[in-house]
């Protein structure tokens, strides 16, 4: 249970550095009420490398990783097709294997 608790602040307390980086040194921002942080998390900031739109590099990254989602996207879909397929062919074989049951127990019913 503890360990639970540990973990969960742990999360909180990151969510709440990433939060702080994203919203104030980007925005030339001190961070109110913990002027403390505004340093660290400035030099922070200029120290991580940041992607900017138009970038030749970042464009054509984003292009290829577009073109792999889409192929993965598409191998998603026929998969799911697929596997609709194969369940539709399953429920027609236990429905005729259902009704063969049925008119079985009918015919032996109105003999018997």
């Amino acid at each position: 249970m503890v360990s639970i608790i540990v973990a969960m602040v742990v999360v909180v307390v990151l969510a709440g550095g990433i939060l702080f980086y994203v919203a104030y040194p980007h925005q030339g921002r001190d961070v109110e009420g913990a002027s403390w942080l505004s340093a660290p998390l400035i030099r922070a900031a200029f120290r991580l490398p940041v992607l900017r739109d138009g970038d030749p590099d970042t464009d054509a990254a984003a292009q290829q990783r577009r073109h792999h989602e889409d192929d993965a996207a598409d191998e998603r879909a026929r998969l799911r097709e697929e596997h609709r397929a194969q369940r539709d062919e399953h429920r027609a074989e236990r429905n005729e294997q259902q009704r063969a049951e049925r008119e079985r127990e009918h015919a032996e019913s109105t003999q018997g």
